[in-house]
């Protein structure tokens, strides 16, 4: 079981259901005590909506669990890099997986609502903690946990701004809820957000390692610094490609960051203690015992992927599993032609399959499913008549596919032995690593024909020489310079980033979000492209009935 020093008791008291009133009634005026202990309960409710936002669960009520307002729909399921097809009567559910998919949304649409809702109440949470906090002693610790508080507003605004174009804007001072806050348009946030991540966050922010682990540092307000650069372009029309450079080089400099040598100890249980913990910079912190609601049934992805028969130990067994997420055979096929998938870690791994203690790869999965026998023997899965392998391919068609078809991709990988049956995981997942900044790095040198910090071609290959399996050269996965244009790039972050909520900025920033590559498996016969308004997420009907500057998006 994971321990940790701030956010344990920050989820504990969320939990307990304590409001943001009801902390400021509580520390208000007192200035005794003001440490790390005391100052927690005051921010924990801006830290809650990081855990729901990597939530891949699913949810009978959307009004009252938050679960699919989390990114997967919309970052995720709405690329070329995962989908949830229809299996029969299985997971139609009024259609709404194929709408993300298809990115035929409406503006009341479950997924894309329940997100715009969790992204604003993180904002209005960060307003409320640092009001309170303002009230406090402006002790050194104080101002640190303020600034931690603009990061994580500035950080759900850039979510808003992303997804939906339009932000909910209200200063923290600002006590008249009577009001309607200010819609600032794309260009407008963009300049907001940038201002008070300079002005109010990155000068007060802890440096990397002076704090514990599950609090932004410096070099996270830089990650999102250099985030919003690398998107300028997007956002304002204006590229800011050499902003972006300034801010990435600043956080690979730090010299507190470094490659993972085991790429799956990034996603481990136990990733905030490994040594893969030194390739994160922020996490969205989990724990396998957190209960939001839902019968505990929250972060669990190899449950929504794997087959309904499908062990992955004999202690987290398969009745709870939902056959549902499965990876698009073109985004297979890419990566099979992206990397040498015998050598590179990646695309799969065997270090459970060849000591026996489960039959599943880490990362794809394909061909005949297996158990473990209580022999510790393979035994072929079979599908829920009792007679037919499951058999998983790389064709799956969105609309009447059968329990086996598609790849199944097991990424932040449960414990072998699970006190929970697999329905909550303890995998921290990874808002900003190292890797993306060197991948970060390679696209804006390549971009401006530059070598800023370095030449492309050594962030890619320094990238490459930690993902060779063991046994192999680690010079093995070497690329060339003439081989690392944008192309290369975009469907590298894909085999490096796939499942960790990135796929949709890149796909929009490389002009490739709307056109989906030509699938067979789907019935296809020309290539599958998305109206230019589908960029953006419509905004929800139910904002725009109650905040009277919203104007519906393009389109919808």
């Amino acid at each position: 079981m994971k321990t940790k020093k701030i956010i344990y008791p920050i989820f504990f008291i969320v939990l307990l259901s304590v409001s943001c009133t009801k902390l400021q009634e509580t520390y208000t005026g007192s200035t005794s005590r003001l440490d790390s202990t005391s100052i927690e309960p005051i921010v924990a409710p801006a830290y809650s909506n990081l855990f729901h936002l990597w939530d891949q669960g699913e949810t009978t009520s959307p009004t009252t669990t938050p679960s699919e307002g989390g990114l997967f729909p919309i970052n995720e399921l709405s690329t070329d890099e995962a989908m949830i097809p229809t299996r029969g009567t299985d997971w139609y559910d009024g259609g709404e997986w194929q709408q993300d998919f298809l990115q035929t949304w409406t503006s009341n649409h479950p997924h894309t609502s329940q997100l715009f809702i969790e992204l604003s109440q993180g904002i209005s949470r960060a307003n409320g903690s640092i009001l309170s906090l303002d009230k406090l002693l402006q002790s050194p610790i104080v101002k640190t946990y303020k600034a931690e508080l603009h990061f994580l507003r500035c950080y759900y605004s850039y979510l808003i701004m992303d997804i939906y174009g339009q932000v909910p804007y209200r200063d923290y001072k600002e006590m008249d809820f009577l009001k309607d806050p200010t819609i600032l348009n794309r260009k407008t946030a963009f300049d907001t957000i940038v201002s008070e991540l300079k002005k109010y966050a990155l000068p007060g922010m802890a440096n990397d390692g002076s704090i514990p682990y599950g609090r932004p540092t410096k070099s996270a307000a830089n990650m999102l610094l250099a985030k919003l650069y690398l998107n300028q372009e997007v956002y304002t029309g204006t590229p800011g490609y050499d902003s972006c450079l300034v801010y990435v080089n600043k956080v690979i400099n730090s010299g507190q960051y470094s490659l993972a040598d085991d790429y799956w100890q990034i996603f481990a249980p136990d990733n905030n203690l490994n040594a893969g913990n030194k390739e994160i910079i922020f996490a969205a912190v989990q724990k396998e015992t957190f209960n939001m609601g839902n019968n505990g049934k929250w972060n669990r992805p190899f449950m929504l992927a794997f087959h309904y028969n499908h062990k992955w130990s004999a202690t987290v067994p398969a009745q709870y599993n939902i056959n549902g997420v499965v990876v698009p055979e073109n985004f297979c096929k890419m990566l099979c032609t992206q990397t040498d998938t015998s050598i590179d870690t990646r695309w799969r791994d065997d270090r459970f399959i060849v000591p026996k203690k489960n039959c599943i790869y880490l990362g794809h999965n394909y061909g005949q499913a297996y158990n473990l026998s209580a022999r510790n023997q393979p035994v072929k899965v079979k599908e829920r008549d009792g007679k037919t392998p499951v058999i998983y391919t790389f064709e799956c068609p969105l609309t009447g596919a059968t329990e086996s078809n598609g790849v199944r991709v097991i990424k932040f990988y449960p414990q072998l032995v699970s006190s929970t049956t697999g329905e909550s995981y303890a995998n921290d997942c990874p808002i900003f690593r190292i890797a993306d900044a060197y991948l970060m790095r390679a696209e804006c040198n390549v971009r401006l024909s530059t070598s800023n910090g370095a030449a492309p071609v050594d962030d890619i290959n320094w990238i490459r020489q930690h993902r060779v399996k063991s046994g192999a050269s680690s010079t093995a996965l070497n690329v060339t310079a003439a081989q690392v244009n944008l192309d290369f790039i975009l469907n590298e972050r894909g085999l490096e980033l796939y499942q960790e909520m990135h796929r949709r900025q890149d796909l929009i920033r490389f002009g490739k979000y709307l056109t989906k590559p030509y699938e067979p498996s789907l019935g296809q016969t020309a290539t599958n492209v998305s109206p230019s308004n589908h960029i953006l997420c419509p905004i929800p009907q139910t904002q725009i009935d109650i905040i009277k500057g919203f104007k519906q998006n393009p389109g919808y």
